[in-house]
């Protein structure tokens, strides 16, 4: 679909051309791009540069395989510890079948009343029947009429009274049943998870009495991180070498983030800021910028090494901190840097989609309604 053949790169691709509402807004050089879909841009830029990394990313894997596996030995040490949380859950459940006993026997209270309503809407029906049948000849003063249901005062309006009521409380009872299966389906929960902890516990119990040491755990996880850290730093390491693909990519950010106005004071700061990790220090207007920047970088450099132009998509360009006068400026950035790129953007907000776009789509009652 795109030319490109090398499978690292496909495999990054979504991370270069799409930034999500969701999980999106938060990735910058590492993370999902959405649902499971990865992006990592030391794989990314391997791929770009042509390079064999597999025997390097496999130490990785399996170093980070060993990380995982140890870090579910110190949980399961830890077992015995969370005692307090079985108890909370324990009074959980029984305020789960206490609700569920409360309310079952609202259902029945309430199905008792419909059932003397509807006997009582019955019976007058049958009464006015019976009335309407015997054609009773009423007399009074030197007027008279035949006696029907519809001569009896206030007839329709009581029986109408009742049947609202009915309504009523079968609306009441539904209600109640909905929050019934919210609960069922809490108990249920429990029970499997009962049943699960009943055929685990002698698995459990058999290594909580082989007596693990946390300490000597938590110490290995410890190398196994820094092990890892030292791969990881030895592979970026590699990259950096190859100074024509991480010149044109630090380029496109630098001249990115200067129209952003973020470059001086936030990116430059960084050092290596191509790979770095420091995001939980800015606030969500810089990150948003900086996320854009980034994004539409990894772009750039796939059309300039690929000579294709691949659609940039954005999910939601706005946030909370995002004023409209930052998100004018990131659209006019994109406007001037996009070349033959196509732009879809997707927004519930009318005055984020003010920029000139060549095409618009209202769509007011679901995606499928324009089609």
């Amino acid at each position: 679909m795109f030319k490109i053949d090398n499978p690292v790169v496909i495999e990054n691709l979504l991370g270069a051309m799409y930034i999500d509402q969701d999980k999106g807004w938060s990735l910058l050089n590492r993370g999902k791009t959405i649902g499971t879909n990865m992006f990592n841009v030391e794989s990314f830029l391997s791929g770009l540069c042509s390079k064999d990394y597999k025997e390097i990313e496999n130490k990785i894997n399996i170093v980070e395989s060993k990380i995982q596996r140890y870090k579910t030995l110190l949980d399961i040490s830890e077992f015995k510890r969370q005692q307090n949380d079985l108890i909370k859950e324990d009074k959980q459940f029984n305020s789960l079948i206490n609700s569920k006993n409360y309310y079952e026997m609202l259902i029945s209270e309430k199905e008792k009343i419909i059932s003397q309503l509807q006997c009582i809407l019955k019976n007058n029906e049958t009464i006015g029947k019976i009335i309407d049948s015997y054609n009773f000849l009423v007399k009074h003063n030197n007027s008279e009429f035949v006696l029907t249901s519809k001569n009896i005062v206030d007839y329709d309006i009581n029986q109408n009274i009742i049947k609202s009521k009915i309504s009523l409380l079968n609306i009441e009872i539904n209600n109640i049943k909905k929050e019934l299966v919210f609960i069922n389906d809490e108990l249920n929960s429990y029970y499997n998870l009962v049943n699960v902890e009943d055929r685990a516990d002698s698995a459990i119990n058999k290594i909580l009495d082989s007596g693990l040491d946390q300490e000597k755990l938590s110490t290995t996880i410890d190398k196994l991180k820094k092990e890892k850290s030292i791969l990881n730093d030895k592979k970026i390491s590699d990259l950096k070498n190859n100074n024509l693909i991480i010149g044109k990519l630090a380029n496109h950010i630098q001249r990115i983030s200067e129209k952003l106005n973020i470059f001086e004071e936030y990116v430059k700061t960084e050092g290596d800021y191509i790979f770095t990790h420091n995001l939980k220090s800015y606030s969500g207007a810089i990150l948003h910028k900086m996320v854009f920047a980034y994004r539409l970088s990894y772009l750039l450099l796939i059309n300039e090494l690929y000579n294709i132009s691949l659609p940039f998509i954005i999910d939601s360009p706005g946030s909370n901190e995002m004023t409209l006068e930052n998100l004018k400026l990131m659209l006019n950035v994109l406007n001037e840097e996009k070349g033959k790129n196509q732009i879809i953007v997707s927004s519930i907000f009318s005055d984020e989609m003010e920029f000139r776009f060549e095409n618009k789509i209202d769509i007011y009652n679901g995606i499928f309604s324009n089609m």
